[in-house]
């Protein structure tokens, strides 16, 4: 027998002897018990019970209301478009015009092509310029660049814009176009050029158009709004 298996065997034995001193220590320990303590009150001297308790019903209060909580209306988070990896795709459009302005271009040209160059969606950049340095020059030029006139008539030898007409429909009603609307009337008064308007119409007598155009030229450009 090894000294490793010695030491076990004299570990176990103190583990045993001291389980079994604990063992004998707690059967030494005296057992207590409870014993009833005499009621210091005699009987004779007992106190009278006391009257039962009267349970008071709650006092209902008043029903209020609740008070309203104002929840702010939820906050519409923006759409995220994630951007396609595919390139642009363009499409021809079936027609440089819409139906109304289309219905209005033949009218005009029937009245008034023999006498005058009529072109359709001209930039006003293409027929007025800026010819100053202003302080926000970019931002006025940004406005001639970004918008056109639907019809405008030049002089059959040298092309020279003569009137700009625009054909209202019912997108004029809104505030984007009215301010547009305003601008242009405002330009062309500034540069002295008649501008001419006309409401979209199902059809339009012969003559019509080219009268009121021709009144229009006679009479010069319009007067600033003030």
């Amino acid at each position: 027998m090894d000294i490793a298996t010695l030491l076990l065997l004299l570990a176990v034995l103190i583990i045993l002897c001291q389980i079994g001193l604990l063992i004998y220590q707690i059967r030494r320990q005296p057992v207590i018990r409870r014993e009833e303590a005499p009621s210091s009150i005699p009987p004779e001297t007992a106190l009278p019970p006391s009257p039962p308790t009267v349970q008071k019903s709650p006092v209902l209060q008043p029903a209020t209301e609740p008070t309203a909580i104002y929840l702010p209306p939820p906050r519409i988070q923006p759409e995220l478009r994630v951007a396609s990896s595919e390139p642009p795709r363009y499409q021809k459009k079936s027609s440089l015009f819409s139906i109304h302005e289309r219905r209005f271009y033949d009218a005009l040209l029937n009245d008034l092509g023999d006498e005058f160059r009529i072109f359709a969606k001209v930039r006003l950049v293409d027929i007025i310029w800026l010819t100053n340095e202003p302080k926000d020059k970019w931002r006025h030029l940004n406005r001639v660049l970004s918008s056109h006139i639907d019809f405008v008539l030049c002089d059959v030898r040298h092309h020279t814009p003569l009137v700009g007409i625009e054909l209202d429909d019912s997108t004029h009603a809104r505030f984007d176009r009215g301010e547009s609307d305003k601008f242009k009337e405002s330009l062309f008064a500034h540069v002295q050029m008649p501008l001419k308007r006309f409401s979209v119409k199902e059809t339009y007598l012969p003559g019509e158009i080219g009268q009121s155009i021709r009144d229009a030229i006679r009479s010069g450009p319009n007067r600033p709004k003030s």
